[in-house]
């Protein structure tokens, strides 16, 4: 009798389509799952881009406000333009100019950014280092 079920054919087809539901089902929890992480991911990432682009917008606000200060101080005091100004910057003599240094922040997302000024030439206000941080907590 047992061996007679053993040798039976009846339900195998039933046993198939259960394994074959069990294997889909897998299937399927791995592409979901896939899924879930790569939207969470592209959230990462554009989250990013767009504490990036605050802090870039900020930063180019900033550089306009001090080239503003710089071209209306009166000749050979830019220093004090923008010391009247209070930027939030860190200003240094250096050889024939000034290092003008400041940083802006959105988010987790910060620009540090050195400009440079020739003490002959007022008008030469240009960027030297334009550098992307981040704060890791």
């Amino acid at each position: 009798m047992i061996r007679k079920l053993l040798t039976s054919k009846k339900g195998s087809s039933s046993i198939l389509v259960m394994l074959l539901m069990v294997v889909l089902v897998v299937f399927g929890i791995a592409a979901l799952t896939t899924a879930l992480s790569n939207a969470r991911l592209g959230q990462k990432v554009a989250d990013r881009a767009e504490s990036y682009y605050a802090a870039e917008s900020a930063a180019f606000e900033r550089f306009a406000a001090i080239d503003k200060a710089i071209t209306n101080a009166p000749p050979h005091d830019a220093i004090s333009g923008l010391n009247a100004m209070r930027f939030d910057t860190q200003i240094a003599q250096v050889d024939g100019g000034v290092t003008i240094t400041y940083e802006t922040w959105s988010g987790d997302v910060g620009i540090r950014c050195v400009l440079a000024m020739t003490d002959g030439d007022i008008g030469s206000l240009h960027i030297t280092e334009w550098i992307q941080t981040t704060r890791d907590d």
